[in-house]
């Protein structure tokens, strides 16, 4: 019986060409993927962006119930003869982020730039920092002493997250109790706002006498007439759009704005008196045309990294996603100024009534306006 020969089968290998083709379809591939990938990262970093506001929001709403109304957005406050920031209005809910030992470990009898309160400056909260916006996560700096108003060095972590103050440019200060500055205040039309000066006799801050007056009472929701799902409460402030570079005074604006701790405008409180991303839509990136503007447009404005808008925190516990390209009030770009707005004074704005954009009317909270959630 006669067995079948084995035969050998030849082997070959790739030639060049077929291995460069397969390399080309895979660098095709990961081509591709590469930005599923990016855009699948985005999206959970702005879905945990969300939830930190979600968080923010539905703690001011514990608050609330607990004091009768939201808490203030700054205001200063005195102490052994000095006049200094109070604490701002995220220090002051911090026992409803489940944070009680950094709230117990502040002294509200002080105002926050002293020593015995850097426990608290000096603490970062990852829940305050957007996962899109990288610079400020972790971020802490250090001022070295003397800083504090007891001469003492001031450690500073940051805040991704600000409080609505309305359509205002500026905190309305003013130096002689004869200005009107009650009515000025009352004017203030977000849901956070300054609660001025102790009352007594005129006080002097940074060398400019101020009447010792009372400004606003915090918000209650109550009196949020325009309905708590038309009224924005927070929003993101982007901190990697600061320069890092000295200016001229040798001041770095990366480590001088967005303080978590502090209620000041470009540290926890915004306007949309700018467009929201205002780095994207005018084109100086700076607008100061008179002293009734407290800072620029990327100091006061919201702003963000993710892709096409940025994320809102409504008084009804909502967040939503506002796109850049809402409805909001047009510049003059002649002056830098937006168009729609009176000036009575060089300090002042008044709005014109029955010409609020979209965006503008969200951020007031007692103006009137209807807005219908298809507009945003």
């Amino acid at each position: 019986m006669t067995r079948a020969s084995e035969r050998s089968v030849a082997r070959r290998g790739f030639t060049l060409i077929e291995l460069l083709v397969v390399i080309s379809i895979i660098a095709i591939l990961i081509g591709l993927l590469l930005p599923a990938v990016q855009s699948a990262r985005e999206a959970a970093r702005r879905l945990q962006c969300t939830n930190n506001l979600k968080q923010l929001i539905l703690a001011a709403h514990n608050y609330e119930i607990a004091n009768g109304s939201l808490p203030p957005g700054t205001g200063w406050q005195a102490f052994a003869g000095n006049y200094s920031d109070a604490p701002g209005h995220l220090v002051r809910i911090l026992s409803y982020l489940e944070q009680n030992p950094l709230y117990n470990a502040m002294n509200f009898d002080l105002p926050m730039f002293y020593s015995q309160n850097t426990t608290v400056s000096g603490t970062g909260l990852k829940l305050l920092w957007c996962p899109s916006d990288g610079a400020i996560v972790n971020l802490r700096h250090d001022y070295p002493a003397p800083y504090t108003f007891d001469n003492g060095p001031l450690p500073m972590y940051y805040s991704s997250y600000t409080g609505c103050m309305g359509t205002w440019p500026t905190f309305p200060f003013v130096s002689s109790a004869s200005s009107g500055d009650q009515s000025l205040v009352n004017e203030c039309n977000g849901v956070f706002y300054s609660l001025g000066f102790p009352p007594g006799d005129p006080v002097t801050i940074y060398g400019t006498a101020f009447p010792g007056k009372p400004g606003r009472p915090p918000t209650k929701l109550s009196e949020i007439s325009d309905g708590l799902s038309s009224t924005i409460a927070y929003s993101e402030h982007a901190h990697g759009l600061f320069s890092r570079d000295p200016d001229s005074n040798g001041v770095i604006d990366f480590y001088c704005w967005n303080w978590w701790v502090s209620g000041n405008f470009g540290d926890t409180l915004f306007t949309t008196y700018f467009p929201m991303n205002p780095q994207k839509k005018l084109n100086t990136g700076y607008y100061e045309s008179g002293a009734f503007i407290q800072g620029d447009d990327i100091v006061t404005a919201a702003s963000s990294f993710h892709p096409g808008g940025a994320n809102f925190a409504f008084m009804d516990g909502s967040v939503h996603f506002l796109k850049e390209t809402i409805d909001s009030w047009r510049f003059d770009p002649r002056t830098g100024l937006p168009m729609g707005v009176i000036f009575n004074t060089p300090r002042y704005t008044f709005l014109r009534p029955g010409n609020m954009p979209v965006y503008q009317a969200l951020s007031t909270c007692n103006y009137g306006e209807v807005v219908s959630s298809d507009a945003y």
